[in-house]
């Protein structure tokens, strides 16, 4: 029994061996294939794993340039701003060195009128423009003064009453010139020949009425074109602004920017105005321009008559061309000579003998006596010999050697 027991248990545990075996070689072949369909699946997807890989990489690749260039951008950037901020402070110190103070306004008159002036309180420079009321009240307490029989207070009083005076003509000319503009064509009548209109017109010229009325300075402008500029004076002022004083001296300045003016305005001659005699000449180019030209046939002769005309010194007798607008003095025996030198013009001997005298009054060379003025050089025209004299005081001589001068006034 127990033999048999042991050989059906033996037969059992065998056959229980074999199936162990047998799942064992199911198992392996169930791993074997599932290895085979790894493989298989593997090779299958191989062609896209490597395009992914690919793709992967091509997109590293280009993630690292991108990286790459936006670096290099951004140092660049960090450069060019480096350098903008550089650049803008040494401008900026260029530019706080470069600057300059801005220049203040200059009084319009001289230093002894401007401290006058400062000392009533009024601007100088007329940049605050008072009224004319004040000034009539202050004109008339220094009027009140000129009376006094102290001589210091008289003569005080005297230089404030002119500097007050000259004063409120800049303050009515500024107002005036304010408003006013230049345009427009020549229009003006023959007896304001010389006078500038209200709206700037001199002859062909065009001047600037604010600079000359708030500045005292003469800008003319020719055919749009700016072709003169020069600082002036009251007698400027007056003389191509109002009447022709004949009592009036004016001043040599005031002679020459006149003279100026007339030659470059090209204004016709007018014999009739008193302001020709101021001592300098006017043009004698006799050309004339027609507001509207007379249209002439080229075909046919033509022949011009003149009804009148009249040419009594109407050509400059003293020009630089003709060596005759210079002469010499001296005021103290010899030792120093002063040399005057006229401008281009027409002149009678008597502006010929004011010229001389302006002039040598401008320099200071003139003899008081008793508070009255004596010049040292006078020239008498004496229409019984026709004949020019020169009288000299002592110490004064006067040289007409090496000049054409002396042939004008009659000497060899």
């Amino acid at each position: 029994m127990d033999i048999e027991r042991m050989k059906k248990l033996l037969s059992s545990g065998i056959e229980a061996g074999n199936k162990v075996k047998e799942v064992r070689e199911v198992i392996k072949s169930y791993k074997t294939q599932k290895q085979d369909m790894y493989d298989d699946t593997a090779e299958i997807l191989k062609p896209s794993i490597e395009i992914k890989k690919k793709v992967k990489e091509t997109i590293d690749e280009k993630q690292n340039k991108l990286i790459k260039k936006l670096q290099e951008n951004k140092e660049t950037v960090d450069r060019k701003q480096d350098e903008v901020i550089r650049q803008l402070q040494e401008n900026q110190i260029d530019d706080e060195e470069g600057v300059e103070e801005v220049e203040k306004p200059k009084s319009l008159l001289d230093p002894g009128a401007t401290e006058i002036i400062k000392k009533y309180g009024f601007d100088p420079t007329l940049q605050n423009i008072p009224s004319e009321n004040e000034f009539k009240k202050l004109i008339s307490s220094t009027t009140g003064k000129q009376n006094s029989k102290n001589a210091i207070i008289k003569n005080l009083a005297k230089k404030e009453s002119k500097a007050l005076s000259d004063y409120l003509k800049l303050v009515k000319a500024r107002k005036l010139g304010i408003t006013q503009k230049a345009s427009g064509i020549y229009t003006q009548p023959k007896r304001n020949a010389y006078k500038i209109s209200q709206r700037g017109q001199y002859g062909g010229l065009v001047i600037d009425l604010p600079k000359l009325y708030g500045h005292l300075n003469v800008v003319a402008h020719k055919n749009g074109q700016k072709v003169y500029d020069k600082q002036a004076d009251f007698d400027t002022l007056d003389l191509l602004t109002k009447r022709f004083n004949s009592k009036k001296k004016y001043s040599e300045l005031a002679r020459s920017v006149f003279n100026d003016l007339n030659r470059l305005s090209e204004i016709p001659i007018h014999r009739t105005s008193k302001k020709q005699k101021v001592g300098v000449s006017l043009s004698h180019d006799f050309t004339t321009k027609f507001k509207e030209p007379i249209k002439l046939s080229y075909d046919m002769k033509h022949e011009l008559a003149v009804r009148t005309i009249s040419m009594t010194y109407s050509w400059y007798n003293i020009k630089q061309s003709y060596g005759n607008n210079q002469i010499k003095y001296s005021h103290d025996k010899g030792t120093s000579w002063e040399t005057i030198t006229f401008v281009d013009g027409m002149y009678s001997y008597d502006d010929i003998d004011k010229y001389i005298k302006d002039y040598m009054k401008s320099k200071g060379h003139i003899i008081k006596v008793d508070e009255e003025e004596k010049y040292g050089i006078n020239l008498y025209f004496v229409l019984s010999t026709y004949r020019v004299l020169i009288e000299l005081e002592d110490d004064y001589q006067i040289d007409l050697r090496n000049s054409n001068f002396r042939k004008l006034i009659g000497f060899n």
